[in-house]
């Protein structure tokens, strides 16, 4: 039976919008089922944002070593709506990046269920969206999957149109994740030389210069409203400090190495390899669409190395990927959709629908799929180790007053956001920044002892690691502090 194109229409829309609902469904943020914690890095961004709402400012006087448009749409949506409206920038990105990777594989597939599929496959295949986070690598997923489009739709355009609103769309693209995360650039780092080069040795000189000016006026846009912002902010200097000298001083503590393992790691998962693989025999058979092939095969591989920089295996690293995985797939969906179509046979047994449904039932059922719902079910209950800390964060909020200031050791920042309390130093966070650089620690240290907060909560075990940083903190809370409460997770001390 032949399954018209209205019902594949809505068919791919129905499985793209259930898609959405079921990474959204797995955020931390996401209204009424919140049970007090929120992931290591995005606990942090969300107590920026409150700060930077009360007056404080990233950089001048916060630290972190983040692109600052990461800072400006969290603090712009948590004006909006606190923790609910970064979940709805959240689901606004998450929206984007799904249309837009629909967009590049309908250029190469003309079943619209084939495409929603491979769209699918993609974003789950790894498993990594969901559960606490909401990383950066998350938030610059849509300006990838939009530049990608673009670069796709010009690549199997066979009269190679130039549309200048495009080309300055690329530049805002890389221009914002540049100002996010600047080892995440790859796609644009293969892409833009492979049209250029081309357009340059078929002597289009004029248009790749407009070219050129576009991608140039889109990307300093987005770079000088940045600035502008910083500027008035008096975090301009700090931000080059903060954000541009530390991240060298973080990439240039990993070894060979642990880049090495952590690529291999990368490169051999089952997913990235077999999408390796795929994207080789495309580019072999496919020789019409050889150069998108082939930039996509570059870019994976120099994406692949990028992510391993710090020479450690992050599960957020992994979804600055997943643009890789769009066009193998696509390809390699498409392919199959269209060999069983011709082979199925009366009764329809090879139905193209059945086999590849099957397929990434079997893939994904207990990996992406069962594996989320599990989250979205632990991210409803409290534990009895949750509880004590809510109590934890009930009590310090209620022994403090609003206006007074608080320190939280190690790197939890949902502390400061239960308790409703802001830092009482410019570090959020002390691990592992304090502890890579002397200059770093020596500041917290002499911002603690002029500050005097009230409360400081530690980690259970934090000060059994012989790290000379942290024997200072130790003797510090020795002389002026006294131990108040514990949790099964937390130790409270308040001052003398």
């Amino acid at each position: 039976m032949k399954i018209s194109k209205n019902y594949e229409m809505h068919f791919a829309v129905l499985v793209l919008a259930a898609l959405g609902v079921y990474l959204v469904l797995q955020s931390a943020f996401m209204p009424f089922s919140r049970d007090g914690v929120i992931s290591t890095d995005t606990g942090v961004w969300l107590q920026i944002a409150r700060e930077m709402s009360e007056g404080r400012m990233v950089y001048r006087d916060l630290f972190d070593h983040k692109g600052p448009l990461l800072f400006l749409l969290y603090s712009l949506f948590f004006r909006a709506g606190g923790t609910t409206g970064v979940w709805l920038l959240q689901c606004l990105l998450l929206a984007v990046t799904i249309t837009a990777a629909y967009w590049c594989v309908r250029k190469l597939v003309a079943n619209r269920i084939a495409a929603a599929y491979a769209v699918m496959g993609a974003v789950l295949g790894r498993n990594i969206f969901g559960g606490e986070d909401f990383p950066i690598e998350e938030a610059a997923l849509p300006f990838l999957m939009l530049s990608l489009f673009v670069f796709v739709s010009y690549l199997c355009d066979d009269k190679r149109t130039i549309r200048p609103k495009e080309i300055v769309l690329l530049g805002l693209c890389m221009g914002s994740v540049l100002c996010l995360r600047p080892n995440l650039i790859a796609l644009w780092a293969v892409f833009v030389p492979a049209v250029f080069l081309e357009g340059v040795c078929a002597k289009r000189y004029k248009e790749m210069l407009l070219c050129a000016g576009c991608f140039t006026a889109g990307a300093a846009a987005v770079i000088a409203l940045l600035c502008v912002w910083l500027q008035c902010g008096g975090a301009l200097s700090a931000c080059w400090e903060e954000a541009v000298r530390f991240n060298f001083l973080y990439v240039g503590k990993s070894d060979s190495l642990s880049r090495i393992r952590v690529f291999l790691e990368f490169f051999f998962h089952p997913l990235q390899f077999a999408c390796i693989c795929l994207n080789l025999y495309l580019f072999l058979r496919k020789k019409e669409l050889r150069l998108l092939y082939g930039s996509n095969l570059l870019y994976i591989l120099l994406n692949l190395i990028l992510a391993s920089m710090s020479g450690v295996n992050y599960r957020n690293y992994e979804i600055a990927l997943i643009p890789g995985f769009v066009l193998p797939l696509a390809g390699g969906i498409g392919d199959l959709w269209n060999f069983l179509e011709r082979r199925k046979g009366r009764r329809g047994f090879l139905s193209p629908f059945w086999v590849i449904t099957l397929m990434l039932f079997l893939l994904y059922g207990n990996g992406g799929g069962f594996y989320g719902l599990k989250k979205i079910y632990y991210n409803v209950q409290i534990t009895g180790e949750e509880r004590e800390n809510l109590e934890m964060m009930r009590f310090i909020g209620e022994n403090t007053a609003e206006e007074e200031k608080i320190t939280v050791l190690g790197n939890v920042a949902y502390i400061y956001l239960g308790t409703g309390r802001c830092s009482a130093t410019e570090f959020i966070y002390t691990y592992p920044v304090c502890e890579m650089s002397g200059e770093l620690g020596g500041r917290f240290l002499e911002q603690m002892e002029t500050a005097e907060p009230p409360f400081v909560v530690v980690k259970e075990g934090w000060f059994e690691e012989p790290v000379p940083f942290r024997k200072k903190i130790e003797t510090l809370i020795e002389k002026n502090y006294v131990n108040v409460m514990e949790t099964g997770d937390f130790i409270v001390y308040e001052r003398l």
